[in-house]
């Protein structure tokens, strides 16, 4: 998503690692995240409790850069949060497989060699016929279909790419199936709600993302991805851009 945003977004903030500072939705979303996979952690072993993910919450939010207000006031939203979603969903967490589930495959990319993947599922719940089901957690305010598609002028697409590279990683890995993906955005509504939206991801989608990763690995390998100006619209680094084609 960073190189379909920007090659130079990529170039900075992935190859280079140049560091952000982490806004407080990022970091609100870390803490919840840590919340829920201490939970789903709890439910294999049959003792779990939404204390226990309260708990990793506090934990995670002790241990990040925030301000004792921010940190309160990130507390307090982030036990609602949990609350109303554990309380909606916490009955199909025993169908949990993986949580926080990493996967390093290889990408085969004429004229550059092995190319590695890597991705971190935030769960696979195991369905009929050993298929799994790819979950995604999301905070902050619920999208519709067309938004996470990227059929909207606001939208970029950027969440359901990721749900097809999760596919793609699952099918070279080898061990499951993927036979939905779902995104479900933790934050509850007006109505108390949490939504969740599935989505069946084909495999014309998973080969089409392999050919855009292959021709992206080829320009990144090749330097030809690092000759386009910069457009500040969409990416960060332009001034730091300008000072290198300068040269």
């Amino acid at each position: 998503n960073n190189y379909v945003a920007s090659p130079w977004q990529y170039y900075f903030r992935t190859l280079l690692r140049l560091p952000d500072a982490p806004a407080l939705p990022m970091l609100f979303g870390t803490a919840v995240h840590a919340g829920l996979k201490a939970y789903t952690d709890k439910v294999k072993k049959g003792d779990a409790s939404i204390e226990d993910a309260i708990e990793a919450l506090s934990r995670e939010l002790a241990c990040l850069p925030l301000s004792p207000l921010d940190r309160k006031e990130l507390m307090k939203k982030g036990k609602d949060v949990l609350r109303a979603y554990l309380a909606q969903e916490g009955t199909h967490l025993t169908q949990v497989h993986e949580s926080e589930f990493a996967i390093t495959v290889s990408l085969a990319v004429p004229g550059v060699g092995d190319v590695p993947l890597s991705g971190k599922l935030d769960r696979l719940d195991v369905k009929e016929n050993d298929s799994v089901e790819v979950i995604d957690y999301k905070t902050g305010k619920a999208r519709s279909e067309n938004e996470i598609k990227g059929l909207t002028k606001s939208s970029d697409g950027g969440y359901y790419r990721q749900l097809v590279f999760y596919k793609l990683l699952l099918n070279k890995d080898g061990r499951f199936k993927m036979r939905e993906a779902s995104l479900h955005f933790v934050e509850p509504n007006e109505k108390g709600k949490c939504t969740i939206r599935r989505f069946t991801i084909t495999d014309a989608e998973v080969a089409e993302l392999e050919k855009e990763l292959i021709k992206a690995a080829q320009a990144i390998a090749d330097g030809s991805a690092f000759t386009v100006a910069c457009d500040s619209e969409s990416c960060d680094y332009c001034d730091l851009v300008g000072s290198l084609l300068a040269r």
